[in-house]
């Protein structure tokens, strides 16, 4: 049994990359290991689950219904993910997708992996990322996706995503999505419009 620092569990709907629009149950554990200036997520855990309770509390919102769960934080990948995801996957028989920075190589029984690198890094861990996530800041990449894109040249998505109310940064992603359209889709982040959870 581990316990996991959980800052919070919620059932909406996934608002960006491959899955948008799908209703998701986050799982958001506390802690990073990237350290990103223009952060706005709380890393302070509000109580501490092991993974049987936090498969508890999932069914406790979803009842009988089966949305996939998406695990995300802060950087889950610092915690060990292989009791959470078979307790949620294997046992309890949920999709479940990862929101990774990439740093750590994701371990579990996980279907789907998002990175978005925050920081460079040298990519080249055995899995396979599912989609990359980019972030286009006012003044061009956060981190260059070329390493991430000739290591992985077989990701299913791509996406482009514009640092959230910068104008200047929505105007250079739709530059870069429309220059390189085979390679990229235009991501944005949806829960921020529709003021989801």
């Amino acid at each position: 049994m581990v316990r996991y620092p959980i800052a919070e569990i919620f059932y909406s709907v996934q608002g960006e990359g491959v899955h948008a629009g799908s209703p998701a149950v986050f799982v958001r554990l506390s802690g990073c290991n990237a350290g990103c200036k223009f952060c706005d997520t709380n890393h302070d855990p509000q109580m501490w689950l092991s993974e049987a309770e936090i498969g508890e509390h999932v069914a406790e919102l979803v009842g009988n219904r089966k949305p996939m769960i998406v695990i995300t934080g802060g950087e889950p990948t610092i915690h060990d993910l292989g009791p959470l995801t078979g307790e949620l996957g294997y046992i309890r028989r949920y999709y479940i997708a990862l929101e990774t920075n990439g740093i750590n190589e994701p371990r579990g029984y996980i279907h789907w992996v998002a990175v978005s690198p925050k920081r460079p890094y040298a990519p080249g861990h055995s899995y396979h990322p599912s989609e990359f996530k980019f972030i286009m800041t006012a003044d061009g990449w956060l981190v260059d996706p070329t390493p991430f894109l000739a290591a992985y040249p077989n990701v299913e998505a791509a996406f482009i995503q514009p640092v959230w109310g910068s104008p200047q940064a929505f105007a250079l992603a739709i530059q870069k999505a429309k220059e390189n359209p085979s390679t990229w889709r235009l991501g944005t982040q949806t829960q921020k419009y529709l003021k989801l959870r």
